[in-house]
């Protein structure tokens, strides 16, 4: 027996708690996620887009686990799948999908580019990111927001 009873059950707890994160923060409610500076490490903005394929990866080691194969090609598929999802994670460190960007970061690249978005999480960082993200709850408040932010040019921007 492993750390809890269970390395499974570890695996599944730090998993179930890491595509929460990725949820939370895909769905807007940990918006300071992604303002951090452009670093490397665990505080890097990019870590916002790791979580959710994260958690997966470590939920999917008991569901893997069970599958008992007769022959040796089984357990390399099982290793196969296993490494795909070590992968991506690392993967959405770097090129962030998409699919994992949240609604409101999606809309202020369609209306302000993103090198204004630099700009724009330099100067929440600024602010504070706990004030920032309480200025910006909804989507006015965010286009208001937004539109506050010194800019050398003023794109117009979409409802």
């Amino acid at each position: 027996m492993g750390f809890f009873g269970s390395s499974f059950l570890f695996a599944n707890i730090v998993g179930l708690v890491l595509f929460g994160l990725g949820l939370a923060a895909r769905l807007g409610y940990l918006k300071r996620m992604f303002i951090r500076e452009k670093a490397t490490g665990a505080y890097s903005r990019n870590t916002a887009y790791a979580l959710m394929p994260a958690g997966l990866f470590l939920l999917s080691f008991y569901p893997l686990s069970l599958w008992k194969g007769d022959s040796p090609t089984d357990d390399s598929t099982v290793l196969v799948i296993l490494a795909i999802l070590f992968v991506i994670p690392l993967v959405a460190l770097v090129w962030q999908p998409t699919w994992l960007k949240p609604a409101w970061l999606q809309w202020l690249e369609v209306n302000y580019g993103p090198p204004m978005l630099e700009k724009m999480f330099k100067a929440a960082r600024e602010m504070g990111p706990r004030q920032w993200e309480a200025q910006v709850k909804t989507q006015a408040t965010l286009a208001q927001w937004a539109d506050s932010v010194p800019q050398k040019s003023k794109r117009k921007r979409t409802k």
